[in-house]
């Protein structure tokens, strides 16, 4: 229990011969007293030893959780760089589509230019 002030005081009567006086003015015997504070500290000594465990579980999570971030950040590293090839090949092959679409309407344009001479050479010959 909290108290302001304690003061020993002896006892001859008694058969424990020390005494605890609490600011209240209430008296109690120094061996419950020292009984009282002893189970205090070793509930205070068990919660602490709870949170200190606590603690560990927390930071052991909290290492697993940083490391896999750490995996997952070397993963979209690798993904970035995977896109932007796949960006870049994409752009080529877009070039290389309008390239040929071109390619191929210049040799329809010369065939037919080809088979119109090669008709008006035979059918107009001059």
């Amino acid at each position: 229990p909290p108290f302001l002030s304690v003061s020993l005081q002896l006892c001859m009567n008694c058969p424990s011969f020390l005494f605890v006086a609490f600011s209240d003015g209430k008296y109690q015997n120094a061996v419950e007293v020292a009984n009282d504070v002893t189970d205090n500290l070793i509930h205070l000594r068990q919660t602490m030893a709870g949170l200190m465990q606590r603690d560990q579980e927390t930071r052991d999570v909290l290492v697993e959780s940083s490391q896999a971030v750490h995996g997952v950040e070397g993963e979209l590293r690798g993904q970035t760089s995977l896109i932007g090839q796949s960006r870049h090949l994409i752009t080529k092959y877009s070039r290389r589509q309008i390239t040929d679409c071109l390619l191929i309407s210049f040799a329809v344009l010369l065939f037919a230019a080809t088979v119109l001479y090669i008709l008006k050479k035979r059918l107009w010959p001059s």
